[in-house]
């Protein structure tokens, strides 16, 4: 079953797919085929070593191993990762009416979509913006102010509930909490999976949208007042390999039965 990848530019599509293929950190989640070698060759630049900017949609076949509480699964999935511009360009979405229509009925043909949402400048610590080391520094004028975030929020939601009628699970990472946690292997152990059986996935939810998404419950709460489907919320991060799995842990026995 597929699981689509969507996002602004540059929020973190294409290098979560390579965190969760790299075997040296790995816990409960790796994707085996195509292996991580594989991958790097494709999608890193390796005069820069930065992730270049996804052009076209691509769909990609995976093979997972899971560790579940029935023991180790290997699940298939086809992972869909697209253009930030396709979904923030209005211009693009105007110009182009043909494939935007294709893109939102193939969203919809999916068992789940995963976005990635980047914090606002309110959430990010604030050592690290326009720090003077080259290595942190994050140009706060780079980064949308709460009621921008919140609004662009919204129309994630209008996409969700207008074109995603057929999809059964909808996930948003709140992404890159290096960025807004300031002990990210602390935030890890609070929502940490638990292999046995028994993890919170209810509680996870609740606590990460009382503790991020206050000032979007407003938008939310009218989302399902149309009639949205649930939504699992995470956060997540490729400096922490915990975080990073847990939406595909979460997903991984659904697409297990899906594909009985």
């Amino acid at each position: 079953m597929s699981i689509v990848i969507v996002g602004d530019r540059a929020v973190g599509k294409t290098s979560t797919l390579l965190a969760l293929a790299n075997p040296s950190e790995r816990q409960y989640v790796q994707v085996i085929d195509p292996n991580y070698e594989n991958l790097s060759e494709n999608y890193i630049n390796p005069e820069t070593g930065d992730t270049p900017p996804t052009r076209a949609v691509e769909q990609l076949p995976l093979l997972i191993n899971v560790d579940l509480p029935g023991g180790q699964k290997q699940i298939r999935a086809v992972w869909m990762d697209t253009p930030g511009e396709y979904w923030e360009n209005k211009d693009w979405q105007t110009q182009n009416p043909s494939a935007w229509r294709g893109i939102k009925e193939t969203l919809n043909q999916n068992l789940g979509v995963i976005l990635l949402l980047p914090p606002h400048r309110d959430m990010v610590q604030p050592s690290l913006l326009n720090s003077v080391d080259i290595t942190t520094n994050i140009n706060k004028d780079d980064l949308m102010t709460p009621t921008a975030w919140v609004n662009r929020l919204a129309k994630w939601l209008d996409l969700f509930s207008q074109d995603c009628s057929q999809v059964e699970h909808l996930m948003i990472c709140l992404h890159k909490a290096d960025l807004f946690c300031s002990n990210i292997a602390l935030t890890g152990k609070q929502f940490q999976y638990k292999p046995g059986g028994g993890t919170p996935f209810y509680q996870f939810n609740k606590n990460v949208r009382e503790m991020y998404f206050t000032a979007a419950e407003k938008v939310i709460h009218n989302y399902h007042l149309r009639g949205g489907k649930p939504i699992q919320f995470f956060v997540t991060s490729t400096k922490s390999r915990s975080l990073l799995e847990l939406p595909w842990l979460y997903l991984s026995p659904y697409i297990l039965y899906s594909s009985k």
